[in-house]
């Protein structure tokens, strides 16, 4: 990592500190209306769109397509699905889709190697080491976001939208700053309460990844690092079936067993909107054999 100045390091651990207990308070002000009977329909409605529309957009934009061009969109989707996916990762408030990319690239490429890997958890030592290590790798990694995010090469096209949402200043105007807007717009302060409650509750799910999904769990593909398949948290995001995903980076299919699909249901959202026919989304969608994965149970990579 790139060494910091002072003020640096004191303006990276002042973002991290707001963004964290920004997003907490935002949440207790939502439970606390709760409690106290202020909520309504359009309250919770708004906490589980924003919620559902961040989750799909961080794992099939930034991560899926972004990241690993596990599958394309057709000109019709880049004109509807994607501004929809861009808008939602801007919404989720965990950095712009360039930074977001460059990170998650150095993770696969140093994966667990703890002096290099972004976020490992897996800090060599003890048991106060591996505490560390868990919240370094569920918070504190992020302090030093800008110095392990370069920029990395990719194919994928970058048009104006790419642009507004690729970079930190005009994806905040266009992501949070934007999405409160509107629910202040909707609902009052109040939905801005609740829509950064969503942002809460959807930045320690993603964060779990990092931390959850390096400890606990099965291991279902043989590895040479420490990810894991977290099955308590599937629910939460298909992003945790994570050991399968290291052992298929490129793949846009997070599970491999036909029962399994239920639980990574963007996944059968890109299947639907491959099959609309000449209205079809997206096209290219990249998944292992069969054979490939019963190959890879048995071969150590």
């Amino acid at each position: 990592m790139e060494k910091q100045t002072f003020l640096e390091m004191a303006w990276s651990y002042t973002r991290v500190l707001v963004l964290v207990l920004g997003t907490l308070s935002a949440a207790a002000i939502a439970a606390w209306s709760a409690v106290q009977g202020m909520v309504g329909w359009q309250h919770v409605t708004l906490f589980m769109v924003a919620a559902l529309w961040i989750r799909v957009s961080i794992t099939l934009y930034n991560h899926r397509y972004f990241t690993h061009g596990a599958y394309q969109f057709t000109p019709l989707g880049a004109y509807t699905l994607k501004p929809l996916l861009l808008f939602g990762s801007g919404m989720a408030v965990q950095g712009s889709t360039e930074m977001w990319r460059g990170a998650h690239l150095k993770h696969h490429q140093y994966v667990d190697d703890w002096s290099q890997d972004p976020h490992s958890p897996n800090a060599p030592g003890g048991l106060l080491s591996k505490m560390w290590g868990f919240l370094w790798a569920h918070i504190f990694w992020m302090v030093y976001l800008k110095s392990v995010s370069k920029p990395v090469p990719s194919s994928q096209p970058r048009g104006w939208l790419e642009k507004i949402y690729g970079y930190d200043l005009t994806y905040i105007l266009f992501g949070p700053i934007l999405a409160g807007s509107i629910a202040w717009l909707l609902i009052g302060w109040l939905g801005v309460a609740w829509y950064f409650a969503a942002v809460c509750v959807t930045l320690h799910v993603t964060w779990g990844v990092n931390s959850v999904g390096h400890m606990w769990g099965s291991r279902p593909f043989p590895t040479k690092d420490c990810s894991r398949d977290s099955w308590l948290f599937v629910l939460l995001s298909p992003e945790y079936f994570h050991n399968a995903h290291h052992a298929f980076g490129s793949s846009a299919r997070f599970v491999h067993k036909t029962w399994q699909l239920l639980f990574d249901p963007e996944y059968l959202l890109l299947v639907a909107c491959l099959r609309l026919g000449p209205l079809s989304l997206v096209r290219d969608i990249k998944v292992p054999s069969a054979e490939h994965v019963r190959r890879r149970r048995q071969t150590l990579v």
